[in-house]
Order: structure tokens, then sequence, then C-alpha cells
């Protein structure tokens, strides 16, 4: 038998999602070793250098898990649409899908904590790119008190958020395939 068009058009944005998802995952994982290491104003030209580098990746990252987030709402937009009795009157949430279609509720609330999950991956990365910001700023004053140990603590939380941003995209990954694999 085949998919009514709707349900398509929701598995097709699922796997978009888990698969923009999946690739900030990756971009973040690639990142993390590049935070590891202090940052000084003796070194100022490496660490403003490495932050840029990390940047750029960040704002790919953040991209892919904001469109990513996006879509996830469009699916579940459309799968209430769908799973209504008529698509001029959709149903109001998860919880009004019918009774027989336990998977279809199943997979939407997957997809709602999926889609959380992708848009708190997304503020870590935000956060983290404004520790970023912070240090290569310190980096150029050398002369200011303790701007070393200021410097190793934005750069501490910046990859703090950046790891936090990681396990969140992955599980935004995991939790979009387990909603894929109950949409039928």
């Amino acid at each position: 038998m085949a998919l009514e068009a709707w349900r398509v058009l929701v598995r097709d944005r699922v796997v978009e999602a888990a698969n923009r998802c999946g690739r900030a995952s990756g971009l973040l994982t690639d990142t993390l070793g590049d935070l590891a290491s202090p940052m000084h104003t003796a070194d100022a030209w490496g660490g403003r250098f490495r932050s840029q580098l990390v940047d750029e990746v960040l704002t790919d990252a953040s991209r892919e898990l904001a469109i990513a987030a996006s879509v996830m709402a469009a699916a579940e937009l459309i799968a209430l649409r769908g799973g209504a009795a008529t698509p001029t009157a959709p149903l109001h949430s998860i919880d009004d899908v019918r009774d027989d279609e336990p998977d279809l509720r199943f997979a939407l609330a997957q997809l709602q904590i999926a889609r959380v999950r992708a848009e708190d991956a997304c503020d870590s990365v935000e956060l983290c790119r404004g520790h970023l910001w912070t240090a290569l700023q310190l980096l150029d004053h050398p002369s200011l008190p303790a701007v070393d140990d200021i410097l190793e603590v934005k750069r501490g939380a910046a990859h703090g958020n950046l790891d936090a941003a990681r396990r969140l995209a992955e599980g935004s990954t995991s939790l979009a395939r387990t909603a894929h694999a109950r949409l039928r």
C-alpha cells in the first residue's frame, strides 16, 4: 500500500532533520579539540587564528541545527494537518492523534524532544561563540591584570558550551532517527 502523501512529506523532513543534526554533531566533534589548548596573550596570533577557524565551523553548525529544528517543526505541522479528519481543521497537538496511530504519536513525541534538543544545541553554540568573541577581544590587551587567567576561563567556558552542543546534537540526531523508524 502506498503511503499517503503527507506521510511521505513528514518522513522526508524527519530524514533531513536527522541528517542536519548529524552534520552539526560531526562539525562540533571535529572542532572540540581546537578549543582544548590554553589561550594566552603571548601567542595572541595563534589564539586568534584558532578562534576564527572555530567560529567559522560554529556558524555552519548553528545554521544546520536551526534549519533542523525548523524542519522538525514543519514535519509536526504537516502530520497534524494530515492526520486530521479534514485538512482544513488540523489537530491541535500530538495528544489529538487518533488512538489507532500509536506509532505516529510516538514519532511526533520523539520529534518534539529532538527539536528542543536541536534548539538547545544551537543556543549552546551561540554561547560558545560569545565566549570566543570575548577571548578574541582580550587577546589584544595583554597589559590587563590577570588577562591570561580570564582568557582561560573564557576558553574553558567556550569548550564546555561546545561539548554540551555536541551532546545535544547527537541526542537530537538519535531521537529524529528513532522517530523516522516509527513513521510508516
